[in-house]
């Protein structure tokens, strides 16, 4: 056939034979000291053209040693090379793509911003997205989004020095960037997604933090006025802070004796309404209003701060969550029902409940801690102070 690779006998230093053929009109040589060694060369080269063209068998030697190299390499991990030649194309193709981290958090903040202003998301929301992202920019600027991995992300969150609690917290708020980046079209998937949670096996006995009744009472008598529906209404309605925050005067309904947790002001999204408590109805009683913001828009971490000082509350653990835990506790006590307390608390379920608030306190404590009631019925509040 032609251009088949034939053996000659030459003379050409210590060599005897050679194996000669043409390639696309290339002459092609190689010599041998044995015939039987020209042979071989002359049948492979053969065989490779007669099952793959002229292309293999026109492959230089270099060429055929890293091939068998990259085999060897790739071996032990069950891949071949056309597994790693269709990754790497693959890879490749998302850069075409894909575009940088600091590109594709400049322009998913600026959708972020969009969503905020139409009531989408919540400016909090976006304030802590936006303090995980500086961080993966810090690290990742000139990255393209589609290389960071769920491996690469996972060791980056556990080098950062922040607590279990706040590497969790950036696992979620930075989910949202790369949902973006799918949605975009820069990644194929999203690779937080696949990094679980965090634990820290140090504090998996550490139950969430109540307030004794003696405690919520003191709270709420030496709160300036501003704040007192702040309180009440955490410790008595188990509203979250960032719900609290949001929440407006004509959101509570005094005739139905229930508060309107909007979908676009809920942590889960979904809405609820929550039943006020008689001894609530009464705290915010002198100080109902038809609309306007519940709690002071500025300066209130200040006035919370005095209050918690001024009722000699020294906690071991989280403020801000410590009116909705203790609410959580005394309701599931007082009602003896997760389901009831998981839907005015605005849980996804009752697993949670179940397991940070169940037995956390006696009957007769819930009962005393709803209880508590302003004056001038003070002496309700007689077997508490």
């Amino acid at each position: 056939m032609k251009g088949t690779f034939t053996v000659k006998e030459c003379e050409h230093g210590r060599a005897k034979f050679i194996v000669t053929g043409s390639i696309n009109g290339r002459r092609l040589r190689a010599y041998f000291r044995t015939k039987a060694e020209a042979q071989v060369d002359a049948e492979r080269r053969n065989i490779e053209l007669k099952n793959f063209g002229y292309e293999l068998s026109d492959l230089s030697a270099a060429l055929r040693a890293e091939a068998i190299v990259c085999v060897s390499r790739l071996k032990p991990f069950g891949v071949t090379l056309s597994h790693a030649t269709d990754f790497y194309l693959a890879q490749h193709d998302w850069h075409q793509k894909s575009v940088l981290v600091k590109d594709a958090w400049k322009e998913c903040k600026a959708e972020f911003e969009r969503r905020v202003a139409s009531n989408e998301i919540s400016l909090a929301h976006l304030k802590c997205t936006k303090k995980q992202a500086v961080k993966l920019v810090r690290d990742f600027s000139d990255t393209y989004i589609c290389d960071l991995n769920p491996q690469i992300l996972r060791d980056w969150l556990v080098g950062l020095p922040i607590s279990t609690a706040s590497r969790n917290n950036a696992r979620v708020n930075l989910s949202g960037i790369f949902t973006y980046a799918r949605i975009r079209g820069w990644i194929k998937d999203n690779p937080i997604s696949e990094i679980t949670a965090f634990n820290d096996h140090r504090l998996k006995t550490k139950l969430p933090g109540i307030l004794t009744p003696e405690q919520a009472a003191a709270l709420l008598e030496h709160a300036e006025r501003e704040i007192v529906p702040y309180f009440a209404i955490g410790l008595f309605a188990g509203l979250r802070v960032a719900e609290l925050e949001r929440l407006d005067w004509s959101e509570i309904d005094f005739d139905d004796e229930t508060i309107n947790v909007k979908a676009e002001k809920a942590k889960t999204a979904q809405p609820r309404w929550v039943p006020m408590s008689e001894n609530l109805v009464k705290w915010l009683a002198s100080y109902r209003k038809t609309h306007g913001p519940v709690v002071p828009q500025f300066g209130r971490k200040y006035i919370i701060k005095r209050a918690h000082k001024a009722a000699g509350l020294n906690w071991g653990f989280d403020h801000s969550n410590a009116l909705r835990h203790s609410f959580c506790s005394y309701h599931l006590a007082l009602h003896e029902s997760a389901d009831k307390t998981a839907k005015d608390a605005g849980h996804m379920g009752t697993a949670m409940l179940y397991r940070n608030y169940n037995r956390r306190v006696k009957k007769d404590a819930a009962i005393r801690y709803f209880g508590i009631r302003p004056a001038p019925e003070a002496q309700n509040i007689v077997a508490i102070a």
